[in-house]
């Protein structure tokens, strides 16, 4: 069993580099460095070399400006590692892109290095004019909105409440939702930067259709991450809000919807965001916390020695089994969950 930080150095390069051995002149560094600035370069070069940072600099988010660029890395490490080491990886296979680079690393980056990249635009005092679906896509001149897709998916309720569930952030909170805004950017922008990069057919980079799915796939996850489930206390609020849909509704399995579930494990339970209020350095979070993989989970340790609180940890994998179908176990300095196909 090994510490965070020694397994994210471990990871082969072709699982987290969808490029390795195909275009040399492509190689971006490990990021885990312990240089901040590395974290921001390494999502900026990630979407550069792949001709896709005008998904971001189209819709003025600065990759210098990423709310915790550390976690979002960290989430794209630690995703490829569960994936990678865990029966996942057959459960849910992908097939390769031309001209042979793999599917799971290549979406699995725009979810990770995405996801949470239009929390810079969820506040009461940003996009304070857009009321609907329908005037942020006037705004930001979206042509292909996400939310219009026919999915063939397993698990549709989640799917089905993105348009009421971003009014109610609206009404409620004040805000729109960084998830569905997030998603329905990124599809926009990758479908229309595919379309002018397959007409101009330059470089040795695939542009063909298939692409669009998978930018669908990823997006979607993205959409649904940060919807909130009804707790007694706010079924009436969601009733109200036309969001029945989410009482009493059955927990995603894996299979439902495997990029969802994936990104719901990590995002919660990944290390560097739940202690960021301690300012601790990335490195001790890291390498006091170790992994193992099991074929259908996961286990999480504090390492002998650290004073870290462990609680923490415990506490948000256990606030997984309110919304996805999963299993948590916890001692006192150990966390073991367990995927739920």
């Amino acid at each position: 069993m090994d510490n965070l930080f020694k397994s994210y150095g471990s990871i082969p390069v072709d699982q987290w580099d969808y490029y390795f051995d195909i275009d040399e002149q492509v190689r971006i560094p490990f990021p885990f460095t312990g240089e901040p600035a590395e974290h921001n370069y390494f999502i900026r070069e990630y979407f550069t070399r792949g001709g896709k940072a005008e998904a971001m600099e189209s819709v003025a988010l600065s990759f210098d400006n990423l709310r915790l660029p550390n976690h979002i890395n960290s989430v794209f490490f630690l995703g490829i590692m569960v994936y990678n080491n865990t029966s996942l990886h057959r459960k849910y296979k992908l097939e390769n892109n031309a001209p042979g680079y793999k599917s799971f690393p290549f979406i699995w980056f725009l979810i990770a290095l995405y996801h949470d990249n239009a929390y810079e635009m969820e506040g009461r005092d940003k996009l304070v004019e857009i009321q609907s679906v329908e005037e942020l896509c006037r705004h930001f001149d979206i042509a292909e909105l996400l939310l219009d897709k026919i999915v063939d998916c397993r698990y549709r309720a989640l799917l089905d409440s993105r348009r009421n569930y971003f009014l109610y952030r609206k009404r409620v909170s004040g805000v729109v939702d960084h998830g569905i805004l997030g998603s329905i950017l990124l599809y926009d922008r990758l479908v229309k930067i595919r379309a002018e990069k397959k007409k101009e057919n330059k470089g040795n980079r695939f542009w063909g259709r298939k692409l669009v799915n998978q930018y669908l796939k990823a997006a979607n996850a993205i959409s649904l991450h940060n919807i909130w489930m009804p707790t007694r206390a706010t079924e009436q609020i969601y009733r109200d809000n036309n969001l029945e849909m989410l009482i009493g509704i059955q927990k995603v399995r894996f299979l439902d919807f495997p990029l969802f579930y994936i990104l719901a494990v990590i995002d919660t339970i990944e290390p560097l965001k739940i202690y960021k209020d301690l300012k601790l350095p990335d490195i001790k979070i890291l390498t006091e916390i170790c992994i193992e993989f099991k074929k259908d989970g996961i286990s999480l340790l504090k390492q002998e020695g650290s004073d870290l609180d462990f609680s923490r940890l415990i506490d948000k994998a256990r606030s997984l089994e309110n919304w996805i179908d999963i299993g948590v176990r916890a001692e006192s300095d150990l966390v073991e969950i367990t995927f739920h196909y």
